[in-house]
């Protein structure tokens, strides 16, 4: 939200005036927490602020309960309140803040941790991906494209495979790739992906996610603008928050299925099993350390 909320005042009208048509919307708050003032007809015309108009400071951003309210008022623009105090105004277009970037890179790369993690714990290696590209490259339905692309990822490979030595297993590899491979036959299917209807297209999850890395990495707005009218795209913004859904389920399926593997269960008791065992020798005070980290 805006915190620095520029108020209708009738002394100096014309320069609200001025602001609503530079910032293109068409009202401004009043000074008593209860109203707003709204151009009709080019005059403002104060109007007492609607619950369908206000959020709770509170609230968090991507509730489904907020996108309609930004859809049933045509200016976009809603009052957050704390309690009965005006503290912001946020208009759809302040999904493009810096927080909300970056926020969506931090989600990203631990959903990539994670997918990394799970290959890892299903004792699949580098190798296994190499293995899983030339069977891509030589089959039969190749297109001399996709055979171009799976043979550069190989040689690619293969150039650098000294330096991997000091690298993680699938650490250099692309979100994609190790996203088509865990939905593979050749790793068995470990994190199975199927397409995904929004409207009349389908897309992969991998798409989603990779546009979605994109628009985060590359500082990208996520709510772009109409080029006929000028003015933020509200299905800009419907899309964005049907694909953030998408991956936020995706990145619950994928936690969800590490946390249930029998290795990963093991270590978590096996290291549970020495703190309890530390605590029962030196209760109370290595029971004050592990409770207070």
């Amino acid at each position: 939200m805006q915190t620095k909320i520029l108020y209708y005042d009738k002394k100096v009208e014309e320069a609200c005036f001025d602001i609503c048509e530079k910032l293109q919307i068409d009202n401004m708050p009043d000074y008593d927490n209860k109203s707003y003032h709204k151009l009709v007809d080019n005059k403002f015309k104060r109007i007492a602020i609607p619950d369908s108009m206000k959020l709770p400071i509170y609230g968090r951003i991507f509730e489904e309960s907020v996108f309609p309210k930004f859809e049933t008022n045509k200016h976009n623009v809603l009052f957050v309140f704390d309690g009965k105090i005006l503290k912001g105004i946020v208009h759809f277009a302040d999904y493009n803040h810096d927080k909300v970037l970056k926020n969506l890179q931090d989600d990203i790369l631990n959903f990539e941790l994670n997918l990394r993690q799970l290959l890892v714990i299903e004792k699949l290696s580098n190798l296994d991906l190499i293995k899983y590209f030339k069977n891509k490259r030589d089959s039969k339905n190749t297109k001399s494209s996709d055979y171009s692309r799976y043979d550069e990822k190989i040689n690619r490979f293969e150039k650098t495979i000294s330096n991997r030595d000091y690298l993680s297993e699938f650490q250099t590899f692309d979100i994609s790739d190790l996203l088509n491979f865990c939905n593979s036959d050749f790793s068995k299917k470990i994190f199975p992906l199927e397409k995904v209807k929004i409207e009349t297209k389908k897309f992969s999850p991998g798409e989603i996610i990779r546009n979605l890395r994109n628009t985060a990495m590359h500082g990208k707005d996520p709510i772009g603008k109409d080029e006929a009218a000028s003015i933020y795209s509200m299905e800009s913004l419907s899309k964005f928050l049907t694909n953030l859904k998408i991956f936020r389920q995706l990145a619950n399926d994928l936690e969800e299925k590490i946390k249930n593997h029998d290795d990963y269960r093991k270590s978590i008791q096996l290291e549970n099993q020495s703190k309890l065992n530390i605590i029962h020798a030196h209760h109370p005070s290595a029971l004050n350390y592990f409770l207070s980290r």
